[in-house]
């Protein structure tokens, strides 16, 4: 049986980041399942790929071999699917879209609707991405459009707002605003906040910390 490719691309994370820990926030993805997938695939090639100690994350000589042509199997790959993908474009229109996870439950099922009664013949392909990774992957041509909440703006994109949501916070029922309809951000200002990682969705995390040193300054509900 021949490794799969996702197999060979979280290899090829660790064995740069020297690190199971790094290469899983890189990823994306929890230690366990990369972990497992490493040596998934030193069973199936049958050689040890990496030394694992206690600081660090060392290659094997099979494992500097397999690092070095994996890493030209990998780019040979993308530009076979790169070619697949050129190749249908000519043959029918296509509108490439990256949204994020906490758009796709209402937004992003009206927009494919709207899309597919408005534009007929046009194929939409859809990407659920971190709110960082849709700003970048709009401006490198990667997709035609992106949806992300409070979007880090780059030019030379333009930006326009779809939709306006009021801001949530789930509280332990004996916190003392629990049941509250509408909370003021400002008084959860020396509470911590659980969220998404900041360099994943920098525009929505960079808000929270002025709570806590300008108050006035934060929105009036949440």
């Amino acid at each position: 049986m021949s490794p799969e490719l996702r197999h060979l691309r979280y290899f090829l994370a660790v064995a740069e980041e020297h690190s199971f820990a790094r290469a899983a926030v890189r990823l994306h993805v929890v230690q366990q399942t990369l972990s497992a997938a490493v040596q998934q695939l030193e069973q199936e090639l049958g050689v040890q790929l990496l030394v694992r100690t206690t600081r660090k994350v060392e290659l094997t000589a099979a494992g500097r071999a397999l690092a070095e042509e994996g890493r030209r199997t990998l780019e040979s790959a993308e530009r076979s699917w790169e070619a697949a993908r050129r190749a249908a474009r000519q043959s029918t229109a296509e509108l490439r879209v990256a949204y994020t996870a906490t758009l796709g439950s209402r937004t992003v099922p009206a927009l494919h609707d709207a899309v597919a009664e408005r534009l007929d013949g046009v194929s939409v392909t859809w990407r659920e991405l971190w709110s960082s990774e849709v700003v970048d992957g709009v401006s490198t041509g990667r997709f035609d459009a992106g949806l992300a909440r409070h979007a880090e703006r780059a030019r030379p994109l333009a930006y326009e707002t779809v939709a306006e949501e009021p801001q949530g916070v789930i509280l332990g029922a004996g916190h003392p605003l629990a049941g509250a309809e509408e909370i003021p951000l400002a008084a959860l200002a020396d509470d911590a906040i659980l969220t998404f990682p900041r360099e994943m969705r920098p525009g929505t995390t960079t808000r929270w910390p002025t709570c806590s040193t300008a108050p006035a300054s934060c929105p009036t509900s949440c």
